[in-house]
């Protein structure tokens, strides 16, 4: 099933929003439509794949769960079990989540905040080095901090209450 419908953002630009799934179910007294299996929601910016998807239109937001995959066209993937889409699907609140960068830096953090401009990490680990840190996978060396502020535009990971670990001691 194949469902595009043209959303506006506040600039009146036009993005088009894709959705696929094998099942669609649309309760119209409610405004909600559930998206159940091979989930695929595809933007200008990013590509979302979920299990489900639960989505109420009145509020403009959505819950996703299962296997959920973020891909920006940066290269970025953001990996998690369930993620809230607001704003049009341009804003999400993630929860326990693993994020690899096109240079293959890697973060993990217990909450993510993000959206078109900043992804923001809650107590977040970060690493440059090539191990299995999505696995528990103890690097070289890692920054942990209460907050990652990673500036898309800018390019740039900003950290507060950092603390850096050299096979794993402080």
């Amino acid at each position: 099933f194949l469902f595009s419908a043209p959303s506006h953002s506040n600039d009146d630009a036009k993005n088009n929003i894709e959705f696929t799934s094998d099942s669609l179910e649309v309760d119209e007294k409610k405004n909600l439509m559930i998206a159940k299996g091979n989930v695929v929601i595809k933007s200008q910016n990013e590509t979302i794949k979920a299990d489900k998807v639960l989505y109420d239109k009145k509020l403009d937001k959505a819950l996703a769960t299962g296997n959920i995959s973020i891909t920006n066209n940066d290269g970025t993937v953001y990996e998690t079990s369930e993620v809230t889409l607001t704003n049009e699907f341009k804003d999400i609140l993630a929860l326990t989540l693993f994020a690899q960068f096109k240079d293959n830096s890697k973060i993990k953090a217990s909450k993510l905040i993000k959206t078109s401009e900043k992804s923001i990490f809650i107590n977040g680990e970060y690493t440059p080095c090539d191990c299995d840190f999505k696995n528990n996978e103890k690097p070289i060396w890692q920054l942990n901090s209460s907050k990652i502020t990673h500036d898309i535009n800018e390019k740039t990971i900003y950290f507060k209450n950092v603390v850096l670990k050299i096979f794993d001691f402080p």
